[in-house]
């Protein structure tokens, strides 16, 4: 497993996009699934990073998974900004930004895009 830096996202991220489309489906519904339990399945964390992600609401969790799954699918951008807040009161703060746009015709071709980036930033 590697840890959750920027370069082990981008490992994982290439491992991901590697996947057949019915193979990364699964793993995105793993992600929507249990976000805390896959990563913690496919990532080393520090003990900061299991404290905080054992910290985060069940609520919170589903939408960022909800949100990396839609990412993941469309084989969107993944960062993890690790840079330090000079805001003491925001040490832990997670931002995720995520938009797209998805077309389906049953006759013809569909078109599936969904574009963003998710950005955590880690004590």
């Amino acid at each position: 497993m590697e840890p959750l830096t920027p370069d082990g996202i981008t490992i994982k991220k290439d491992e991901l996009y590697a996947l057949s489309d019915n193979e990364l489906i699964e793993q995105a519904r793993a992600i929507c699934h249990d976000l805390k339990a896959w990563i913690e399945d496919h990532f080393t964390l520090s003990p900061q990073q299991s404290d905080y992600l054992g910290g985060i609401p069940g609520r919170v969790l589903f939408g960022w998974g909800a949100q990396l799954a839609a990412i993941v699918i469309s084989r969107g951008d993944l960062e993890l900004d690790m840079a330090p807040h000079n805001d003491p009161k925001r040490t832990k703060q997670t931002d995720i930004f995520c938009s797209g746009f998805i077309h389906y015709e049953p006759e013809g071709a569909s078109t599936f895009d969904v574009q963003g980036s998710y950005t955590e930033t880690l004590p």
